[in-house]
C-alpha cells in the first residue's frame, strides 16, 4: 500500500506491507533512487515485519524543497515519519545515502531504532572536490548527464552482462529523480563526517560491504563496523546496489540479523564498551535498544559471589586455630624443662651482655613507678636479686668448664693410647705400593740426613722408637719380681 504522509509542510510518499501488528522495519533508499529499489527484499521482510519504505525528500514521490540538504535534515524527516505513523521504535536499513541517515539515528535517536543495518555507506567523504563536479554537472544537465557513470559505479560489470533488464529498471528509477532533490541530498553527503559519534552506539549493527564497491569501497564500511561497539560484519561479491545486485544473499543476512534472540553481551564486547563510553551508567541504559541485555544487568550476579567470599576465609581461621591450640596443650607440662632451657641460655649470654642487662633493670623500676605512683621503688632488692642470680650462673658455668676439662682430657688420654697401638699395625708385612714407596724414600732420606748431619740422627730414631706406656709398665713389673727373687 503506497500512500502519502504529512509531515509538517512538507509530503512525503511512504509504502506499508506485511502485518499491522508485527514489528516494524524501515528502509532508506540510496540518492537518486525511489523507495522502488527494495522490491526484492519487500517478500522476505514482510513474513516477519511491517515494512515501511518511503522516498527522501526531493525523491521520487516526496516533496522537493529548496536545498542543500543536511544529514540531520534528512534522519529528522525519518523520526517525524515514526511520529506520524505512531511508530514508537522500528528496526532500520539504509543503503548508502540511507546507510548514512541510519548512522545519524543511531547517534541522535537511539532510542528510537531497535536494530540497524548499514549498508554500501560511509561516515566520512574526503574527496568533496568530487562531490562538487558532480552537483555541477547535474546542475548543468540534470541527473541524465551522470546516468551512465552512476550505473557502472552502482553494478558490476559481470552483474551488468549477465541481468541487463535489472539494469534498466533502476536506470529508469534513476532518472525520474528531480535535480533539486539529488543536488541537495549530494551536499548533505559532501558535508558527511559522522565518524565522531560512532563509539557512543549502543544498538545492534549489522554492517555490508560490497567486494567490487567503487562508490564506497569496504574499508569505509570496515571503519564503521570497528567504531561501533559490537557490530557485525558481512561482505557480498557485488557493487554498490548490493541489495539488487545480490538479492537473496542480501535478504538472507537481514532477515538473519533482525530474527536473531538478542545477544548477550559477551565480555569482549562489554569490555569494548566501557573502554569506549565516558557516559553515566543510567546513560548507558538509555542508550541500549529493548530486547538486548546490557552490561549492567549482571551486576547482581557478581554480588552474592562477593559477599560470599568472606565465609572462606573465617573457615580458613577456623582450622588454623584449631591447630595451634593443640601445640600449646602440648608445650604445657614441658614448661619447666623449657624454662630451664631459657635459663641455661640466658647464663651463656650473661657475661657478653652485662650492660645490656644494667640497663634494662635500670628501665624496669621506671616502669613500675608509672604503674602504681604511690609506691617506691626497690631497686636495691632487685639489684641484689640479680647478683645472686649471677653467682649462681657463675658457679654453674665452672662446674660445667672442670666437667669439660675432664672430658677433654680423657679424650686425649684415649687418643694417646689408640697413638700408642698403631705403630705395631703400621710395621706389619701387608703394605700398599704406596706405604712402600713412601718407606723407601723415608730411608733414602735418612741415610742422607746421617752423611750430612750425624748428631740429629740419633734423637730421630729415639723419637720414632719410644716404647709404649705399655711396654714401659710391662718393664717395670719385669724388674720389680726380679728384686723380689733376688
Amino acid at each position: 500500500m503506497t500512500t502519502a504522509v504529512q509531515l509538517g509542510n512538507d509530503r512525503v510518499r511512504v509504502a506499508i506491507d506485511g502485518p499491522d501488528d508485527a514489528p516494524v522495519v524501515v528502509l532508506s533508499n540510496s540518492l537518486g533512487a525511489s523507495l522502488e529499489m527494495w522490491d526484492a527484499q519487500v517478500p522476505s521482510l514482510a513474513r516477519h515485519f511491517r515494512v515501511v519504505r518511503y522516498d527522501t525528500r526531493g525523491h521520487g514521490g516526496s516533496e522537493r524543497t529548496p536545498g542543500p540538504y543536511s544529514i540531520a535534515q534528512l534522519g529528522g524527516d525519518v523520526v517525524a515519519l515514526l511520529d506520524a505513523l505512531n511508530i514508537a521504535k522500528a528496526h532500520f536499513i539504509g543503503l548508502s545515502l540511507g546507510g548514512c541517515i541510519g548512522q545519524w539515528l543511531l547517534q541522535n535517536a537511539g532510542d528510537r531504532i531497535e536494530r540497524a543495518v548499514l549498508s554500501n555507506t560511509t561516515a566520512h567523504y574526503k574527496d568533496t572536490a568530487g562531490w562538487n563536479g558532480r552537483i555541477a554537472m547535474v546542475r548543468e544537465h540534470g541527473v541524465a548527464g551522470i546516468a551512465n557513470g552512476t550505473m557502472e559505479r552502482w553494478f558490476s560489470p559481470a552483474f551488468r552482462e549477465a541481468d541487463p533488464d535489472a539494469v534498466a529498471r533502476i536506470k529508469a528509477m534513476f532518472m525520474m529523480t528531480p535535480a533539486e532533490g539529488y543536488i541537495g541530498c549530494a551536499a548533505a553527503l559532501r558535508d558527511l563526517d559522522l565518524r565522531e559519534g560512532l563509539r557512543n552506539v549502543r544498538n545492534d549493527v549489522l554492517v555490508i560491504v560490497g567486494e567490487n564497491d567503487q562508490g564506497t569501497p569496504p574499508e569505509l564500511g570496515w571503519a564503521i563496523a570497528n567504531a561501533i561497539p559490537g557490530a557485525q560484519l558481512v561482505t557480498l561479491g557485488a557493487a554498490h546496489l548490493s541489495n539488487v545486485e545480490m538479492s537473496d544473499g542480501f535478504s538472507e543476512a537481514v532477515v538473519g540479523f533482525l530474527t536473531a534472540p538478542a545477544r548477550r553481551a559477551s565480555p569482549a564486547k562489554a569490555a569494548a564498551r566501557r573502554s569506549v563510553d565516558r557516559k553515566p551508567i543510567a546513560a548507558r541504559r538509555r542508550g541500549r535498544p529493548a530486547g538486548t541485555t546490557s552490561t549492567s544487568a549482571k551486576a547482581p550476579a557478581a554480588k552474592p559471589v562477593a559477599k560470599a567470599a568472606p565465609a572462606p576465609k573465617a573457615a580458613a581461621k577456623t582450622v588454623v586455630s584449631k591447630k595451634k591450640a593443640p601445640a600449646t596443650k602440648a608445650a604445657a607440662p614441658k614448661a619447666t624443662t623449657k624454662k630451664a632451657a631459657a635459663k641455661k641460655a640466658a647464663a651463656k649470654k650473661a657475661p657478653a651482655s652485662k650492660a645490656k642487662v644494667t640497663t634494662s633493670s635500670a628501665k624496669a623500676p621506671a616502669a613500675k613507678t608509672a604503674t602504681a605512683p604511690g609506691k617506691k621503688p626497690s631497686t636495691g632488692k632487685a639489684i641484689s636479686k640479680k647478683a645472686a642470680a649471677t653467682k649462681g650462673v657463675k658457679g654453674k658455668n665452672a662446674s660445667r668448664k672442670a666437667a669439660a676439662e675432664r672430658t677433654a682430657t680423657r679424650k686425649a688420654a684415649i687418643k694417646k693410647a689408640a697413638a700408642s697401638k698403631a705403630p705395631p699395625r703400621k710395621t706389619g708385612v701387608m703394605k700398599t705400593a704406596a706405604q712402600k714407596a713412601a718407606a723407601a724414600k723415608a730411608a733414602l732420606a735418612t741415610a742422607a740426613s746421617a752423611k750430612a748431619a750425624p748428631a740429629k740422627a740419633a734423637p730421630k730414631a729415639t723419637t720414632t722408637r719410644k716404647p709404649s706406656k705399655a711396654a714401659a709398665a710391662s718393664k717395670r713389673n719385669a724388674e720389680k719380681k726380679a728384686k723380689r727373687k733376688g
